[in-house]
């Protein structure tokens, strides 16, 4: 979540997400609460309503740092404390880039059989489309993998 190339990274635009759903929603009483991954659960903000929650969930995801290198994303693991933690029928959003360890999709069924889930993919432009820059070093933020690469190549771009 810490890549961007355009004028923002995906983390803020992630922050910026939770910030006007959260608001949309407490506005008309609804309660909001959140599940903090980061390699695991790093925390659960249990859900109330107001303006003061919405803040407390904005300034909770500002202070997470961010990392230079993180371990692979197991989405199960957030979805499955989605199912111990949420007690009552709940609107659940998921804000992911879903750059991710497979094996995700039984505990998604699961969770969206008791809650109504909506998937939110974050994704920026050059993860699609890589630029004809010439050589560069790249590093896979989970695996410290090093690659010294070619971008002038077209195949390789493709």
């Amino acid at each position: 979540m810490d890549f961007g190339s355009v004028k923002t990274l995906k983390r803020n635009l992630l922050i910026e997400l939770a910030a006007i759903f959260a608001r949309l929603l407490t506005r008309n009483g609804n309660r909001v609460g959140a599940i903090l991954y980061g390699g695991g659960v790093e925390g659960v903000i249990p859900a109330q309503t107001g303006r003061t929650q919405v803040l407390f969930l904005i300034d909770t995801l500002l202070e997470k740092p961010k990392l230079n290198r993180s371990p692979p994303t197991d989405l199960s693991v957030l979805l499955k404390a989605g199912l111990r933690f949420l007690r009552r029928r709940s609107l659940v959003f998921i804000i992911s880039d879903f750059i991710i360890r497979p094996g995700w999709d039984r505990p998604l069924s699961m969770l969206a059989l008791r809650h109504e889930v909506i998937a939110i993919r974050l994704f920026d432009p050059l993860e699609k489309k890589l630029p004809d820059i010439g050589p560069v070093f790249m590093e896979d933020a989970e695996t410290g993998e090093r690659l010294f690469l070619d971008t002038h190549d077209r195949g390789f771009r493709k």
